[in-house]
């Protein structure tokens, strides 16, 4: 089975992604392509909802506005998607603990959001990591496999011809 896998133009996912966000005013948006990035075999639904998320908790972390990079890249066998924000960043105590469920600084969170983008992420065969200091801001790195078989977007079956 293909687990929902399909070739994917990352630069109209990462354009669909930032457009399906209220971005503020005083928010710039930046998308830094490393080439003209090809067609990758990811499952686009997955990972459009991680970049959502990111850039999502990125303004958040820029409640006076600030500067948004999202940068693409591609290595022969993955792809990496790396949110930089010039928000407030987040205190080294809390680093550890930010992919674990409930865990929140927010008001109104409910500490899933990073959750969430870690597992959908996993489940892809890939990873998620950050690096932030504060007052200075954040990045999040998301690297995921594309060396995945085109299956055609069917299921491979096996039979036995004995």
């Amino acid at each position: 089975m293909n687990a929902g896998f399909a070739e994917t133009n990352l630069e109209n996912l990462i354009k669909k992604a930032v457009s399906s966000v209220l971005i503020p005013e005083d928010v710039k948006v930046s998308i830094a392509l490393e080439d003209q990035p090809s067609n990758v075999m990811v499952n686009p639904f997955l990972l459009k909802r991680v970049v959502t998320n990111l850039v999502t908790n990125a303004i958040q972390a820029m409640p006076t506005g600030g500067e948004m990079t999202i940068a693409v890249s591609e290595m022969r066998d993955s792809v990496t998607i790396s949110v930089n924000d010039s928000g407030v960043g987040i205190p080294k105590e809390n680093l550890a603990t930010l992919f674990k469920p409930f865990f929140t600084t927010k008001a109104k969170g409910q500490g899933l959001g990073l959750v969430v983008c870690k597992r959908l992420i996993e489940a892809q065969g890939g990873a998620i990591s950050v690096i932030s200091e504060e007052g200075k801001g954040s990045t999040f790195t998301v690297k995921v496999p594309t060396n995945r078989p085109r299956t055609g977007g069917g299921s491979t079956r096996i039979y036995d011809a004995s």
